[in-house]
C-alpha cells in the first residue's frame, strides 16, 4: 500500500480520474440544461460534486482499478470500470433519495452522468495504454523504426493469433530490433486482407 502511496503514476491517474469524474458531472448538467445550467442548479452541483467525487475514487479502488498497470489496460479493466461506475451511479441514486427524495435533482442528469464517467474515464485509461504504446499499429511501427539504424527485416509465417502476438510484442518492447514487413500464410481467403488494421503488413499465401 505504502509502495502505491509513493507512486508518481499512481496519483497522476487518480488526478485524471477526478477531473473527468468533475467534468462527467458537471457536462451531464451542461446537456440536461442545453448549455444554460441555472444558478440553482449550479448550486446543487456543488454540493454533491463534494462527495462524488470520492465516492467515486472509493468504488474505482473497490473494483481494482488502481492496480492494474495501465499500460496494458483492457476488456477486463473494462468491464471493472463498468461494474465501479453502476455500483457508484446506484449509491448517488439512493443516497439522494433517502435525503432528499430528489428534490431539486433531475434523476436524467445521474443517467447521462454513469454513461459520460464510463466514457471519459475508460477513455482516460484507453489513452494512457496508446501513450505507452508509441504508436497504434504497424505501420507507425514500421515508420518510427526505419528511422532507426540495424534493424533486422522480418517475415513471419502464419497470419493466425500467435502471429498477431508476436507483433504485438514487437511493437510494444523498443528492445526488439525487428521490422515486420509481411506475413506468410497457406490460406487463401486471406490474401490482400489487412492485418491488424494496417496495409503495411502484406499477407502473402502460399498455395498448398
Amino acid at each position: 500500500m505504502l509502495n502505491k502511496l509513493l507512486n508518481r503514476n499512481f496519483w497522476v491517474m487518480v488526478l485524471g480520474d477526478i477531473v473527468f469524474i468533475f467534468l462527467a458531472l458537471y457536462s451531464s448538467y451542461y446537456l440536461r440544461f442545453e448549455g444554460q445550467i441555472p444558478q440553482r442548479e449550479l448550486t446543487h452541483f456543488m454540493q454533491v460534486i463534494i462527495w462524488i467525487v470520492p465516492l467515486k475514487l472509493v468504488s474505482l479502488g473497490f473494483f481494482n482499478l488502481y492496480k492494474g498497470m495501465w499500460r496494458y489496460t483492457g476488456l477486463h479493466d473494462l468491464i471493472n470500470l463498468t461494474k465501479a461506475c453502476i455500483t457508484s451511479s446506484a449509491i448517488i441514486i439512493v443516497l439522494l433519495f433517502i435525503t432528499v427524495r430528489f428534490v431539486g435533482f433531475p434523476r436524467s442528469v445521474f443517467v447521462i452522468d454513469l454513461f459520460l464517467t464510463f466514457l471519459f474515464l475508460g477513455g482516460f485509461r484507453v489513452g494512457v495504454r496508446l501513450y505507452h504504446s508509441r504508436m497504434e499499429s504497424p505501420f507507425m511501427l514500421s515508420f518510427w523504426r526505419d528511422k532507426g539504424a540495424n534493424l533486422k527485416r522480418l517475415m513471419i509465417i502464419g497470419a493466425g493469433d500467435s502471429a498477431e502476438k508476436l507483433i504485438r510484442e514487437i511493437m510494444d518492447n523498443p528492445n526488439i530490433n525487428y521490422n515486420v514487413r509481411g506475413l506468410i500464410d497457406d490460406n487463401p481467403s486471406k490474401l490482400k486482407k489487412t492485418y491488424m488494421g494496417s496495409l503495411s503488413l502484406a499477407l502473402l499465401v502460399i498455395l498448398k
